[in-house]
This record gives structure tokens, C-alpha cells and sequence, in this order.
């Protein structure tokens, strides 16, 4: 498979081909490569791939896939072209596979991959866990394997390679980056570079203290490292680390340049030169950077000394260097004139000749060098040194090696000035120049061969003319020359000087330029816009594609600039580009003027008095020439008008890459506008074109398009139309985003608007509808509490909305509680009148629109009562949202309560659960609210107790604050329901008449009384309380048949109606009163001295409710009541009756044992009892005839008895 076909294919066919492949195959490495290339393009698929192809290596040895494996992983880390939170997820989900791979990398080049991965999954990884509290595992993954990339370059033991080395310097950068404190602002912080300001200072497992300790004390140990390695690789590594940490960690920058200006090369003595200009250059290009980027105008002097340091020893060592070349050089020379000289003896030895006597004379074969060389020779020296010049000219330089020769001809050029070599340079080729020139021009080059040639003096002809020699003739034609010319340059200045005299006595005028007609006029003044704007953008596209970088370059364009006389900065001036910009506006907005603009202008140039005494003088011919100029002037208008159109179209085609061009535009247009001095009635081109520019490019808008603030921000003025637009904008779902943004901006950065885009932004959070309102409640909570002025005026609209809702003129009860004003809110001093908001400190501030009513264009002029939620969340959400900043607002909220009608009250008490569970049952602001509010918010309060307890447990303070106000202010016994859970037994029992007295009838109170109930009861069948109630001893709980035998009690102080009423909700509890608990509690009522005169209904409603319970009320509660003599207590001895006719036939037993007395008033109010108690007798036989005296025979009516009084 080819990689043209792998290209046109999905990333698993080819990763399949590749796996099929022999490994380390080339095959293999070219599917691989295919691969990567198509990853590369559809990156989406790498998110996918990378956790399966990372779990199938950690347990595999090396190989190319492996090492292609986590190459792959390391670019899909940092591609762009995935998104920050794709990577960020991809990070956490390989964070134990890539722990793994780094404790089983078994060679240097895995262990250098993994970790260049980890300096991507290290900040990655903590951006997360800094918003996880819960999941502690990846933390610790991530530390361990720090600790273990740190120990390669900390550890003395570590016997690890230097680029494993370096790879751990890397991320030990990324670690010091993390781990130190980036910018506070929280609008300023960059998502992509995590640090300790994003890291919670109380999360449960993350101690930022301790990271940044160790972030310094890494930054330390690089230092260290800088000063002590002999390794010219590791410092380079550690000086382009320090790079990334002064520019994004300013606050390290001081020591940075401190640690490089105290850097020498002392510890490089053993490296080679060219390895320490290395070392040197880097330092001396960061600081050079540092220098350059501004960041480093603090420390300006102290960077200049240590570049100048550097360069000393720079050349230093150049000239070291340069010498130790030329002492290799002589000392190579001087072996090789040795050598020869020895073959020359030997050679003389064998001819017989002296080899004492010098050679002075040059052959004829020697050249320059040799010549050269003689002439030292010749200077004086020995005999030794004629030796070995006569050895350095008879040497071949061929032999020498290439690098030799050229450190021999550096180290000679070196000694060279500058200036020599450049006009050396310069010479060079202007002569090679008029060498071309003379080549490639006939006429030129044909004398120049003629005159390079040798010349035969024999053969020349030679004229009578040549031959001839004449200095009188000569001298006289020179003098007429001179003459003549003389005479020529007299003339001349005579016709200069009559000139200069006339035009002295006349007064020129230019005529004026003969005019042109529309279409040529336009045509002129497009084709001069489509030039300029072409113009400009091939500068832009041409500066692009230049890189000014050069030292050099800056230092000669200040030396021109000095020498010109424009050393001072402001005089640069603009860039090409708004200069091109600058002359195409002013050509639109200046090019056709009309007459009341040159007017105007000529008023400024001539004054104001000379313009009025012309116009006394000429007033009768200005009422004639009114006509003709206004026709002019719309003519002019007209044709300004379509330039100006044609500018806008321009702009519009891409306005955020020429929004510069449009604000340069706008404020030329503002500065015309005010230089014609315009009434109010004359058109503004300013307001005009700024509204067709925004309409037209309104449709453009794009959620996260940021040119329309810059735009506006760089305006001259901001009309009220713009501000229209934009809360047009706000209110658009589309264009939300944009608009807010334009209003933020305006309010923090443009004081003079600010108070009307903070109005408008205050509107908007009255909004009806619900994601515009939020957005401009999140707007405007951010100035809460800074800036103060910002503050001040939210916090004041947000009370004022509160106040609309207050309908009555007073609240129910004004009485006072706690020295507490009844119509003054706690918190608020009572001598404060209305208008007057009290803020911190005791600061008060008055202000006089608090009596004016607000309005909004989002609101009704008067609250429609009965209100609805949805209207009420509109005055208060502001309010709400505020109040979690400032808790003392809530004092606010209390006291309008108060005067607000019921279906507000209503309202209020739902929309304040969000606020209420943010601020907690342990706010201290929130409970002293609960301790002194007045009376009228009693409803508030106890639903804002009943918030902080339906979720949860209530806090110990909570408990202890409900109890002294139930004690204080005999509150309602609602109050207790929330905390019931957590009174202890006696205090149950003392308070629940005050719960049980709630019942009325309705089902909101029985289902109270009922959630009662379930709390303090102890569930039989369980013994314990259930696991989703607060957990309490068991003597804490009263149990279920306590409870009954307690609601019997009339001396607790139950009345009887609201007792009947709890035993009935007892009823309906069946898994808390079972049959049996009945059975219990009616035993232990039988057992007591005197009967609760509700203890035969709640027999009777037993045996009703629990079939299973009538043998034993017959056998055993009604053969007991009988010597109770319950026929005398009225009530109970009814009840008894009833019972008995409920049960039968089960009671007859116990009905026998009545005196004939009481059993004859049983079945004469209970006819339906004789006819079966006849037959029990007759079938028992016992007490035959008593009892059937008493109940008589079928056919006879029964005796009358005389009748028992009975007691009640």
C-alpha cells in the first residue's frame, strides 16, 4: 500500500496495515509515517486511539511502534488543533498508563518520550484536580512520577544520560511554572497556563504552601546547576528554561537577571571554545530579549553591564583562540621546515655541497609568498629563522587539513580593523562592477583591451598632427574659451535679474485647475482609493514577510535618526499603514468641501474679526449667493456622500481585520463635525455613518466576536443610538455575548459613558426574560464589592427595586421586640428616615432618588396585586444575587417584607431557597437576622429556618437560637418543628402541646404534626432510628406507645378536639403504631388509677382498624374495666356500650360479668345485644336464670330496672 492510498484512507485501515507489518520493519516505519501524516489532518481520531495504543505498549519492549506509540501521545498533548479540555481529558485518562511507561522505560529514548509527555500532562492534569475535591488517586499518580523525573537531575545517584537530563530540566520548567503564582486578576488569567492562583487555598489534598516551597526550591537547584555543571549542553537547556519563566512569571524576572548576570563560563574551562560562545551567546541573546521585549526596562542598566561583560570575553577568547591557531600553525610549520631541512643536509651531504650559504636571491618560480617571506629573511633575521622561512616558502599548504587553513585565515582576518575589511569589500566590487560593465559595453571595453595590450612602438604610424607641438596656439584657444564663456554667464544673470524685477512689481496667481465633471471626479477618486488600498496592502503582506530582528539594524536606524535630528521618540510618527489610512480618510472626509465647511476653516485662518467686517460689507450679496451655495452644498454632500459609502463598503467586507481603519475614519468624521461648529439642525456625519456602519454590520455579529468593543471603545464619542444598539443587542439571544461585553468595558475603562451604560446594564436585570436578566445580573455583581463608586450605585438600584414591592404604609404590629422598632429593620438605626441606606462601617449615604419611584422599561409603573412569582423574581434576583457578597443587604429584604402584600410574601418566601442554602445554617449574618427580626416577618423568618433544616442537620448555634426565641418571644410552634429532632426527651415532652395545638382541621398542619411524629418516634420494629434521621441515643426518642399514652393525657394540656386529631394521625402512621404498640398503650392506660375519658374511642377505633385485637380488648381491657366500676364514669361507660356492640359477639363474656343492672341498660340502649346474649346464656347454662330474668324471653319484654346514677 502506497502512502498516496494510506492518504485517502480512514486512520484504523491504516494503523491495521501497519500492525500487520513486520516489526521494525521499513514497511512498518512507512505505514507508521502514513499514519502520522494522517492523524496530523484529522486529529479528532488521535483522543480515540492513544488510550488503546498506550495500554498495548506499557507491558511491550521497545520497538518502533512503541516509540511511535508515545511520539503520537506527546503531539496529541499539545496539538492546537485540539481544544484545551480535549487534551486535558486525554491527560487524565492516560495519567496511569503514562506512569507506567516512565517506571518500565527500559532505554534512554522511551525515557526521554515520556518525559516530554509529562510536561504536557503535569499542568494539564493539575488544572483539574484543582476543581476536584473528591478523587485524590490522580494527584497521587501525578506526584510520584514528578518525584521521579525530578530525582534525574537532583539525585547524586542518578547515573542518568544528559539528554534524559535535559528532558527532566524541561519539565522541571513546566513544574516551576505550575507551581509558582501567575497573575491575581482572575479576567487576565490565561486557561492554558495553570498555576496556584487557580488552586483553592483550603482544598482537601492539594497544600499550595508546600508547592510553592518546592517550586522554589526547584528554581534554586537550576540555578545551582547553572553555576556548577561543566556541561555546556545542560546550560543552554537551563538558559532557554529561564526564557518561558520571565515572560510568563514576572515576578521571578529580578532573580533571573541576577542569575545570569552572575553566570561565568569558569566551570566550561575544559569545553571547547566554540562550545563556550555558545554558552556565552545564549545568555547574552535572552537577556538581549528580556531587554528588547520591555519587560526588562527595570533592570536596563544592570542587563547593558553584563552584556558588556560578555562581549569582553567574548573577544577574549577570540583572541585566545585566534592565538593558540596561529601557535598550532608555526609550531606545524616549524615541524615541517625541520623535516625538510634535514632532507636538504642530507642531500648536500651526498653532493658534496655547503649547506651553510643563504639563498638570497628569489627564483623565478617562487611567488608572492616566498618573496614575502625573503623579505623577513632579508629584515635581519638568524640563521634559523632563514631556515624556516625558507621552509615556509617551499611548504605546500595543500597538505594542511581544510578546518586548518580556515582558523588560520579567520584568526589572520581577525587582526584586520573593520574599516580595512569593509573598504577592501567595497573595492572589490566596484571593480569587479566596471569589470561587467566594461564587458558588456562595446564602446567601453574595446579601448580598455586596446590600452591592456602591449603596444610595438615600431609599428605606429605617427600623423604630422601627433608630431607637431605648439603651446602658443594652444594657450590662445583657451583664452577665447574662457572669453566666451565669460560673457555667455553675464547675459545670463542680467535676464535673471530683469525677471526677479517684475515679478517684484506683479502679483501672481496660480489660475485655477479646470474643473471636471461627476463621473471623471469620481472615477479620479476611486481609482486614488483602490491605489492606496492596494498599496497598503502590499506593505502589510511585505512587512509580514520581513523579520526585523537585527541588533545591528536598530543600532544604525538610531544612529540615522540622531543624525537627523529626530532622536526623540515622538517624532516617528505613525506606521506606513495609518498613514496610508490616515491620507485615504482625510481624502474622503476633506476632499470636496462644501461652503459653510470652507467657511468655517477660513474663520480659523484669517479670525473671526476680518470674517464679520466682510460680512457687514457684503451683506446684501450673501442673501443672493444663499441659493447657489446650498445648491453647491448638496452637490458636495451628495459626492462626499458616496465616497464615504464606498469606504464603508470596503471596511465592512472584513471589519475586524481593518477595524483600525474604521476607527481612524470615525474620529476624522468627529473632528470635522466639531470643527464646522454644527447647530443642532445640521446633519452630523459622525452620528450618521457610525449608525450605518453598526446596522450593516450587525447581521455580521458573531457570539464571540470582540471587534465591535474594541471599535466603540476607540471612539471619539458614543451617541445615544449605539447605546440603543446595544441593549438591542444584550436582549438578542445571538448577540448576547458582544453586548454585554461593549457595556462592561464601557463602564470600567470609559467614565464619561459609564454612567449611562450602567443604567442601561441595571434595566437589564429586570428583564422578564430569564437568560437576559442573569446575564446582566452576573455583569454587574462583579463590581460588587470594588470598585466602590460601581458598588455603590448597584447596591442602591437593587434596594430601590426591593422597595416597589412594599404595598402597605405599615406593617401588621409595630410593637417593639428586643429594643427593636417595629417599623425599623434590625441593623438600621431607628433615627434613619426614609432614602437613607445604611452601608458598612456605620456609613450612611443619602440618597435623594431614593423617594422617586423606579422604573425600567421591563417593568409595570404599579405592581399588579396579587402578584405573581415570575414578577417578583424580577425586583429581587438583583438583590439576592448581591446579598451573597454583602450579607448586610439582607436587612433589606426584612424589612420590606414586612409592608409587602401577602401574595408577595408568598412569592418571597419561595424565591429566597437558593440564597438561603448558599449562605448555611452557620452564617453569622443569617442567624442574628433569625435572632432580631421585627415582628411582621415571623412568615420569613420561619421559612428561612425551615431551609436551613429541611436538607440537613441544623447547626448546634441554630438549635440553641430557636430555643431562647420560643423562650423569649413566645413564637409560633412552627418554629420548633425543624429542630424537634434535636431536642432530648424531657423537652419534647414539655413542648409538644404547643405542636400538637397547631391542628385545625387542615391538612397543612396535620401534615406538620405528622412529619413531628415520624422524628421523635422510635420505630418498634427497627430499635434504632432510621439511617436518613439524625442519629441520637434511643433515650432521646419517645417511644411510639409514650407517645399515645402521653396524647391520652389531659393534664399535659391537650385540648380534646386537637388530641383526637393526633391519635387519629397515629392511626394513619401504621408502620410506627402497629397493632401492637395499640395493645401496649391501651394496657398501660387500664393500668393507671383513672381512665383518659378518650380511652374507649381509641378502643373502639382499634378494633376497627386491627381485627386481630378484638379478642383481646374483649377478654382482657373489658373484663378489667369492669371492677374499674366504668359504668359510672358516663363518657367512658358509653363508650364501654358501644364497644361491646361493635365486638359482639366477643363481649358477651365480658357483659355477663355487669351487674343485672348495668346489663339491663346494656341491651336496652342496645336492643340488638339481647336476642345474642339470650343464646350465649342458654348455650353456656351458667347463671341461667339471673340472666335470662334480665333479658327476659322472646316474647316478653324485658323488666324495667331502676336506674343507677352515674358519675361522670
Amino acid at each position: 500500500m502506497d502512502e498516496a492510498t494510506m492518504g485517502s484512507q480512514e486512520p484504523f485501515v491504516v494503523l491495521s496495515h501497519a500492525l500487520s507489518c513486520p516489526p521494525d520493519s521499513p514497511e512498518q516505519s512507512r505505514g507508521l509515517k502514513s499514519l502520522r501524516n494522517l492523524l496530523e489532518q484529522q486529529p479528532t481520531a488521535i483522543p480515540s486511539l492513544c488510550p488503546t495504543l498506550l495500554q498495548s505498549s506499557v507491558n511491550a519492549k521497545d520497538s518502533l511502534f512503541k516509540r511511535w506509540t508515545i511520539e503520537l501521545f506527546s503531539f496529541a498533548l499539545s496539538a492546537q488543533s485540539l481544544s484545551l479540555d480535549i487534551r486535558t481529558q486525554l491527560a487524565s485518562e492516560c495519567l496511569d498508563l503514562s506512569a507506567a511507561l516512565l517506571a518500565s522505560a527500559d532505554s534512554t529514548a522511551l525515557l526521554k518520550l515520556i518525559i516530554q509527555c509529562f510536561c504536557s500532562i503535569y499542568p494539564l492534569v493539575f488544572r483539574v484536580q484543582c476543581s476536584n475535591r473528591a478523587n485524590r488517586q490522580p494527584w497521587d499518580v501525578l506526584t510520584i512520577a514528578k518525584r521521579r523525573i525530578i530525582d534525574f537531575v537532583e539525585s547524586p545517584t542518578s547515573v542518568a544520560k544528559a539528554g534524559v537530563r535535559i528532558g527532566a530540566l524541561k519539565f522541571i520548567q513546566r513544574v516551576i511554572l505550575v507551581q509558582t503564582r501567575g497573575i491575581s486578576d482572575p479576567r487576565l488569567q490565561n486557561r492554558s497556563d495553570p498555576n496556584l492562583s487557580s488552586c483553592p487555598s483550603d482544598h482537601p489534598f492539594i497544600n499550595t504552601t508546600v508547592l510553592e516551597a518546592e517550586g522554589t526550591r526547584l528554581l534554586t537547584l537550576v540555578t545551582t546547576i547553572l553555576y556548577t555543571s561543566p556541561n555546556p549542553d545542560l546550560i543552554s537547556a537551563i538558559i532557554s528554561t529561564f526564557g518561558a519563566l520571565a515572560k510568563l512569571r514576572p515576578a521571578l524576572l529580578q532573580f533571573i537577571v541576577e542569575a545570569l548576570s552572575n553566570w561565568t563560563p569558569a566551570k566550561l574551562a575544559g569545553e571547547s571554545a566554540f562550545k563556550i560562545k555558545s554558552a556565552e551567546k545564549a545568555v547574552a541573546t535572552l537577556l538581549g530579549h528580556i531587554l528588547r521585549s520591555g519587560i526588562g526596562k527595570p533592570y536596563m542598566k544592570e542587563i547593558n553591564n553584563t552584556l558588556e561583560r560578555i562581549n569582553e570575553r567574548m573577544r577574549q577568547a577570540a583572541r585566545t583562540e585566534s592565538a593558540r591557531i596561529s601557535a598550532a600553525a608555526a609550531a606545524a610549520a616549524a615541524a615541517a621546515a625541520e623535516s625538510d631541512r634535514n632532507k636538504r643536509v642530507s642531500s648536500a651531504t651526498l653532493d658534496g655541497k655547503d649547506t651553510k650559504r643563504i639563498r638570497l636571491e628569489a627564483d623565478a618560480s617562487a611567488g608572492p609568498s616566498s618573496r614575502v617571506i625573503r623579505t623577513g629573511v632579508d629584515s635581519g633575521a638568524g640563521e634559523g629563522t632563514v631556515a624556516v622561512s625558507n621552509a615556509l616558502a617551499n611548504f605546500n599548504f595543500a597538505d594542511l587539513p581544510a578546518s586548518l587553513v580556515t582558523d588560520l585565515i579567520i584568526a589572520n582576518l581577525q587582526h584586520f580593523p573593520e574599516a580595512t575589511l569593509t573598504a577592501a569589500i567595497a573595492g572589490y566590487r566596484q571593480d569587479h562592477r566596471v569589470a561587467q560593465t566594461r564587458a558588456k559595453d562595446p564602446l567601453t571595453a574595446g579601448p580598455a583591451a586596446a590600452r591592456d595590450d602591449p603596444l610595438d612602438p615600431l609599428k605606429l604610424d605617427i600623423d604630422d598632427e601627433e608630431m607637431e607641438y605648439e603651446p602658443d596656439r594652444l594657450n590662445r584657444e583657451l583664452e577665447l574659451a574662457g572669453a566666451a564663456r565669460d560673457s555667455k554667464l553675464e547675459e545670463e544673470n542680467a535676464e535673471a535679474d530683469e525677471l526677479a524685477i517684475q515679478l517684484r512689481a506683479s502679483t501672481f496667481e496660480l489660475p485655477p485647475p479646470s474643473p471636471l465633471d461627476e463621473a471623471a471626479t469620481n472615477g479620479f477618486l476611486k481609482a486614488t482609493m483602490t491605489r492606496i488600498a492596494s498599496i497598503g496592502s502590499e506593505q502589510i503582506q511585505h512587512g509580514r514577510a520581513i523579520k526585523l530582528s537585527s541588533e545591528d539594524d536598530d543600532a544604525e536606524d538610531n544612529n540615522i535618526r540622531k543624525n537627523a535630528g529626530l532622536s526623540n521618540p515622538v517624532l516617528k510618527g505613525l506606521p506606513p499603514t495609518e498613514m496610508w489610512m490616515l491620507l485615504l480618510v482625510r481624502m474622503v472626509t476633506r476632499g470636496q468641501r462644501s461652503s459653510d465647511t470652507s467657511d468655517t476653516l477660513r474663520l480659523k485662518l484669517e479670525g473671526e474679526s476680518e470674517v464679520k467686517s466682510e460680512e457687514e460689507d457684503s451683506s446684501g450679496m450673501e442673501m443672493d449667493k444663499k441659493g447657489k451655495g446650498r445648491a453647491v452644498d448638496d452637490e458636495a454632500s451628495r459626492r462626499n456622500d458616496q465616497l464615504r459609502q464606498v469606504l464603508c463598503d470596503h471596511i465592512l467586507v472584513d471589519l475586524p481585520s481593518r477595524v483600525r481603519l474604521a476607527t481612524i475614519w470615525m474620529n476624522e468624521e468627529w473632528y470635522n463635525d466639531n470643527a464646522r461648529n454644527l447647530n443642532l439642525s445640521q446633519r452630523r456625519n459622525f452620528e450618521v455613518w457610525l449608525q450605518r456602519l453598526l446596522e450593516a454590520y450587525r447581521p455580521r455579529l458573531d457570539p464571540s466576536d470582540k471587534t465591535l468593543t474594541k471599535f466603540l471603545m476607540d471612539l471619539p464619542l458614543i451617541p445615544n443610538s449605539v447605546f440603543s444598539m446595544l441593549r438591542e443587542l444584550c436582549v438578542n439571544s445571538s448577540t448576547t455575548a458582544p453586548g454585554f461585553n461593549t457595556l462592561r468595558e464601557m463602564v470600567i475603562m470609559r467614565p464619561p459613558v459609564r454612567s449611562e451604560a450602567l443604567r442601561i446594564l441595571l434595566e437589564l436585570t429586570t428583564h422578564p426574560e430569564t437568560m437576559t436578566r442573569i446575564a446582566a445580573i452576573n455583569t454587574v455583581k462583579k463590581w460588587v464589592p470594588d470598585p466602590k463608586p460601581i458598588d455603590k450605585q448597584v447596591r442602591e438600584f437593587a434596594v430601590r427595586l426591593l422597595r416597589r414591592l412594599e404595598t402597605r404604609s405599615k406593617p401588621p404590629e409595630t410593637q417593639k421586640t428586643n429594643g427593636n422598632e417595629g417599623d425599623v429593620p434590625p441593623g438600621i438605626d431607628s433615627e434613619m428616615q426614609d432614602g437613607q441606606t445604611q452601608l458598612e462601617d456605620g456609613e450612611e449615604i443619602q440618597d435623594p432618588e431614593a423617594k422617586i419611584p423606579l422604573t425600567t422599561p421591563y417593568l409595570a409603573e404599579t405592581l399588579e396585586l396579587p402578584a405573581r412569582p415570575p414578577q417578583v423574581l424580577q425586583h429581587v434576583q438583583l438583590l439576592f444575587a448581591l446579598s451573597v457578597k454583602r450579607p448586610e443587604l439582607l436587612d433589606e429584604i426584612f424589612f420590606a417584607y414586612r409592608r409587602m402584600d401577602d401574595s408577595v410574601q408568598t412569592a418571597m418566601q419561595d424565591l429566597l431557597t437558593p440564597l438561603i442554602r448558599s449562605l448555611g445554617s452557620s452564617h453569622g449574618k443569617l442567624l442574628t437576622l433569625l435572632r432580631t427580626f421585627s415582628p411582621g416577618a415571623e412568615s420569613l423568618a420561619l421559612r428561612v429556618l425551615t431551609i436551613l433544616t429541611e436538607n440537613g442537620r441544623p447547626s448546634a448555634p441554630l438549635v440553641a437560637l430557636v430555643k431562647s426565641l420560643i423562650v423569649e418571644r413566645d413564637l409560633d410552634a412552627r418554629f420548633l418543628i425543624p429542630i424537634i429532632a434535636e431536642l432530648d426527651k424531657p423537652e419534647i415532652i414539655r413542648q409538644l402541646p404547643r405542636i400538637v395545638s397547631m391542628l385545625n382541621g387542615k391538612p397543612e398542619e396535620k401534615s406538620l404534626v405528622r412529619s413531628v411524629f415520624i422524628d421523635i418516634v422510635e420505630p418498634p420494629s427497627q430499635g434504632k432510628v432510621s439511617s436518613n434521621m439524625p442519629r441520637m441515643r434511643e433515650s432521646e426518642l419517645l417511644k411510639p406507645n409514650e407517645l399515645l399514652v402521653l396524647l391520652h393525657d389531659s393534664n399535659k394540656g391537650f385540648s380534646m378536639k386537637c388530641a383526637i386529631e393526633a391519635i387519629d394521625i397515629c392511626f394513619s402512621l401504621t408502620e410506627l403504631f402497629p397493632s401492637e404498640i395499640f395493645a401496649v398503650a391501651m394496657q398501660q392506660m387500664v393500668d393507671n388509677s383513672t381512665l383518659p375519658v378518650l380511652f374507649m374511642r381509641t378502643v373502639i377505633q382499634t378494633v376497627k382498624t386491627y381485627k386481630t385485637l378484638i379478642q383481646y380488648v374483649a377478654g382482657n381491657l373489658m373484663s378489667r374495666l369492669i371492677p374499674k366500676r366504668i359504668w359510672t364514669l358516663g363518657p367512658l361507660w358509653d363508650g364501654f356500650m358501644l364497644c361491646a356492640k361493635i365486638i359482639a359477639p366477643a363481649s358477651y363474656a365480658a357483659l355477663l360479668q355487669l351487674q343485672p343492672e348495668q346489663l339491663s341498660e346494656v341491651v336496652t340502649k342496645h336492643p340488638s345485644l339481647r336476642s345474642g346474649l339470650r343464646e350465649y346464656v342458654i348455650k353456656k347454662g351458667g347463671l341461667k336464670a339471673r340472666a335470662l330474668d334480665v333479658l327476659g324471653n322472646d316474647d316478653s319484654p324485658a323488666p324495667a330496672l331502676t336506674p343507677i346514677a352515674t358519675t361522670v
